[in-house]
């Protein structure tokens, strides 16, 4: 897994890619219990963190589990295993993040919220970077 740093963190540095994906998001506690999962969506995302929308609010500073469910980022992957690995080439991408604001337009059903990424095995956040890097 790596650990992401303030610097690679930070939205300002790096470039959104503005896209609406389908996500799953999970309260994180421990011992590693994933609680409340919903279903979501994206409004945004970035090196550092996405913008997503949930009927679920989860509270700033909570940590979560994202599985994000962006099209085509498997390709990015090192290695065959995608080529051979049906279940692999079409998983989504899972993250650990904290939420870092919340908030709800006036008339919608939903809540946005702002994930920092804080933690993701580290091919997959290469191929992140990959994918960001073609499409932003």
């Amino acid at each position: 897994m790596v650990l992401l740093n303030e610097r690679q963190t930070d939205r300002r540095r790096s470039k959104r890619l503005a896209t609406e994906i389908d996500l799953d998001v999970g309260l994180l506690s421990y011992p590693s219990v994933v609680k409340g999962q919903t279903h979501g969506a994206s409004k945004n995302i970035g090196r550092g963190g996405i913008c997503f929308r949930s009927s679920k609010l989860f509270a700033t500073d909570d940590v979560v589990v994202l599985h994000l469910r962006l099209p085509g980022w498997q390709r990015f992957r090192k290695g065959f295993s995608t080529l051979i690995d049906d279940e692999r080439a079409t998983s989504p991408l899972t993250a650990i993040a904290r939420i870092t604001w919340c908030g709800k337009e006036s008339l919608a059903p939903y809540i946005h919220m702002g994930a920092q990424f804080i933690n993701i095995y580290e091919d997959d956040y290469d191929a992140l970077k990959m994918y960001l890097d073609d499409y932003a």
